[in-house]
């Protein structure tokens, strides 16, 4: 605890900036040249016992100061790969590059088991956590929102919805930019977005003042698969799985001379069901109200992400790339009301059949240059990107109502056709600039323009009557948001400390109109949001890393909206035009460690307050139904406890474990006297690999989520166990995998509500989550295409065994292929 306080108060006492010698360099992997971040890097004296050490950045880069004169060994390692040792290197009071340093991926063979080297399914950073989507086996042929379950601090819950840390509010990006396909409708996005595009996910949890200050618990940014390894390489993906689901995929790659193409395209269709049970009953008389919804979807999508990378020269690049997304929608649901008196005797009922359809297209492209300039350390990445969705939706409502002896007395039809969609553009420029040997400045800019339209024709038919408009189901609207953000981070290190300090300026507006209340809203604010981070070095692999930011949660436009949603006349609600927006100030304290055999520890202790909290309020009505409205409550505070450990058990076996504690303190009294909660949440998540004789592979995933207080209730726990086992055929070439999600069906979700005086209400949901599946995996490679703008000549032998063992190497790389971003990329 000593050693601890000490480290803290080492916090803001920075040391004299020494005058010795130092050590820069960049560490890639060998088969990608991506740059490999969180490397470690420790330089032993050849005469002397003081070590001194360091780790990479974002970059790949590291730099490793106040070295005295003389000689010294440089041991550079990360997971996943061989260790280089570099012998003899001198140093005389000055600054030694030593270039760019691979490393190879290893490639062991301990008896039976073959391990070989790969990226590991998670990298553990300083800012961020990347998991590695190919090495998650239970998630083969899923969704992006299987493949969140399984990330450390990430949870989605049955509607698709994704939390951090347990709350909402994330900012979802793919390839480090905001997407069209989240526009509008974010949950059906992860729950089709096939898995198998998907190379890694970064979860970063307070973000520097780089990133767009929206997204007030964290940053979740998808990677998708850009294959780079030489040559011409591919990949097919077949899959299913039962209940129904059917996946195929197809992913090229070719990387030829100064160019690189590739291409990612998949499909997949599936059949599946929700269910929700509502159940509330009254403390002062004896009405119950009870609600049953059977839900069945069909849904059709396909994913196609392409482009082209062009190297300029060595130090000039262009990227151009395109992703679209299609899907088709299919469903109906029966929803059954009952009033009745304790659940017994029935007072009235109805029944209301939804057939419905949609069909949202979405297409993404992005053009991004990137500069380095002669110091490695300092480059110019400048992008432009253009989002666009459409959406076509038709739903046809049936309603029958029944008296208390099951005998209709009335009944309607409605019909609801909805076309809209969005449309975003962004620019953003980002330099970063050495100044002297540690220090660097980050400038840079990002503008944005959104805009939504939505437009329906409902109409409705009472029987024997003719069809008429339903004013009540009316909605037509536009919106028009903008952010325009500005950023400058200064970056420095003394010896064993160092600091990053920013701040970004961001301006806001949005202007939207509601057609059939002939109403609008129509708002504009600058805010300043600073951050600050402080790290220590403890030893040569311990850190102690402090932050804090400030960020804000801005109302979106469907939350603003004074639109009544009667899809459940139990429980109507509205959007709230007096919406403000909410701001949180957030710090976090996190202690790491690399530790025996390539183990990894990271804590975070982390602290949240929040100003005009969000949160979904429920007013109770005298004939028994509900409205709710989101409202600006007073405040609310988090604070809690993170662990997340990467364990090598045995030669064969391995284990990460995420352990996430955390109170909420809500304070509502600002909307009614009483109104507030108080209680602990959590939950835990496991993740195990065996490495098994005769080259199979097991994988073990598990999540619990412990009983969470939410405003006016509480969430009860919940969890479920996947199981996967892989094995490879053919020198990689064919990967057969089995797996089986859900495994004891316990996956659902109850949210418990006791408003005393009013009323008891449970809100059960179930969705189809156990199914048994295999997905086979056929890869293919061409001759390495490092020449391939040579005269072509005949081959000595000596060229073609060579050749042979290129193409054997490309094949056994980490499967799906690398990506500059994995573990290391730029997210905005």
């Amino acid at each position: 605890m000593f050693r601890l306080f000490c480290t803290l108060f080492l916090f803001i006492s920075f040391p004299a900036l020494a005058q010795s010698g130092q050590l820069t360099g960049i560490v890639t992997d060998a088969a990608d040249q991506s740059p490999i971040d969180f490397a470690t890097v420790v330089v032993k004296p050849a005469n002397g016992t003081k070590v001194y050490g360091g780790k990479t950045n974002q970059q790949g880069i590291f730099t490793i100061s106040d070295l005295p004169d003389g000689f010294y060994t440089v041991s550079i390692s990360s997971i996943g790969y061989t260790t280089q040792n570099l012998n003899n290197i001198s140093i005389a009071g000055n600054t030694k590059k030593l270039g760019t340093i691979a490393l190879d991926n290893n490639n062991k063979k301990l008896k039976d088991v073959v391990v070989k080297g790969e990226k590991p399914a998670m990298e553990i950073g300083i800012d961020k956590k990347t998991f590695n989507v190919d090495k998650n086996i239970t998630s083969a042929g899923g969704t992006a929102a299987d493949v969140l379950n399984n990330v450390p601090s990430v949870n989605v819950d049955m509607d698709g919805n994704l939390s951090v840390r347990g709350k909402s509010n994330v900012t979802l990006l793919v390839d480090g930019k905001p997407s069209s396909m989240f526009g509008n409708d974010p949950q059906t996005a992860l729950q089709t977005i096939p898995a198998s595009s998907i190379e890694s996910i970064e979860v970063i949890t307070n973000p520097s003042s780089k990133y767009e200050a929206q997204g007030m618990n964290g940053i979740v940014n998808i990677i998708l698969k850009k294959d780079r390894k030489p040559g011409y390489n591919g990949m097919l993906t077949l899959g299913g799985s039962i209940p129904f689901r059917f996946n195929t995929g197809v992913n090229l790659n070719a990387n030829v001379g100064k160019w690189n193409l590739f291409l990612n395209a998949n499909g997949r269709t599936s059949k599946t069901w929700e269910e929700t049970t509502n159940e509330r009953d009254n403390y002062d008389d004896p009405l119950t109200y009870s609600s049953f919804t059977h839900n069945d979807r069909r849904p059709l999508s396909g994913f196609i992400n392409l482009g082209a990378e062009y190297n300029i020269d060595k130090r000039n690049k262009i990227t151009l790339s395109e992703n679209i997304f299609a899907a088709k929608m299919r469903g109906n649901s029966l929803n059954t009301i009952r009033n009745e008196y304790n659940y017994e005797t029935l007072i009235n009922a109805q029944e209301r059949r939804n057939i419905y359809t949609g069909n949202p297209l979405s297409s993404t492209t992005n053009l991004q240059y990137k500069h380095t300039f002669k110091d490695p350390k300092e480059d110019l990445n400048i992008e432009l990107n253009y989002s666009k969705t459409r959406y076509i939706r038709s739903s046809t409502f049936e309603t029958i109502l029944f008296d208390s002896n099951m005998v209709m007395t009335n009944g309607f039809n409605q019909n609801n056709p909805v076309r809209g969609g969005n449309w975003n553009g962004t620019f953003q420029i980002d330099y970063t600039k050495p100044i002297g040997k540690n220090a660097r400045i980050d400038i840079g800019e990002r503008t944005y323009f959104i805009q939504f339209k939505s437009e329906n024709q409902p109409t409705i038919q009472y029987f024997n009557q003719d069809e008429q408009p339903e004013t009540i189901l009316k909605n037509k609207f536009r919106f028009t948001q903008q952010v325009h953000g500005l950023y400058a981070n200064y970056a420095n290190q003394w010896k064993k400390t160092g600091i990053q300090v920013g701040l970004r300026g961001e301006y806001f507006g949005y202007e939207g109109f509601v057609y059939q209340y002939n109403a609008g809203v129509n708002n504009g604010y600058f805010n300043l949001f600073p951050t600050l981070f402080v790290s220590q070095k403890i030893s040569t692999h311990e850190d102690l890393n402090f932050n804090y930011s400030r960020r804000v949660n801005r109302p979106n436009f469907f939350q603003l909206i004074p639109f009544i949603d009667v899809t459940n006349p139990l429980d109507t609600s509205m959007g709230n035009p007096g919406l403000e927006p909410e701001f949180i100030h957030a710090t976090e304290i996190t202690y790491s460690n690399q530790f025996g055999n390539q183990n990894t520890f990271m804590g975070s202790v982390y602290y949240q307050y929040t100003n005009n909290l969000i949160q979904r309020f429920r007013r109770f009505n005298p004939d028994g139904t509900t409205f709710s409205q989101n409202r600006n409550l007073a405040t609310g505070q988090t604070y809690g406890l993170e662990i997340t450990t990467k364990m090598n058990l045995l030669k064969w076996w391995d284990a990460t474990i995420n352990l996430n504690v955390f109170r909420n303190i809500i304070d509502g009294s600002n909307v009614e006297g009483n109104l507030g909660a108080r209680g602990f949440g959590g939950f835990a998540k496991l993740v195990t690999n065996a490495k098994l004789p005769s080259g199979w592979n097991a994988q073990l995933t598990g999540n619990y989520n412990a009983r969470t207080a939410v405003a006016q209730g509480s969430i009860a726990p919940y969890g479920n166990i996947d199981i996967a086992v892989k094995k490879s055929f053919m020198k990689n070439l064919v990967n057969l995998t089995v797996n089986a999600t859900d495994v004891f069906n316990t996956l659902q979700t109850e949210t418990q509500y006791r408003l005393y005086p009013f009323y008891n209400q449970n809100v059960l949901r179930k969705n189809l989550t156990r199914t048994i599946g295999i997905n086979l995996q056929i890869r293919f490679a061409s001759k390495s295409m490092h020449n391939a703008e040579a005269p072509k000549r005949m081959q000595t032998k000596k060229e073609k065994e060579k050749e042979s063992k290129n193409r054997d190497e490309n094949l056994k790389k980490d499967e799906g292929g690398g990506d500059e971003n994995s573990g290391g990329g730029n997210g905005r």
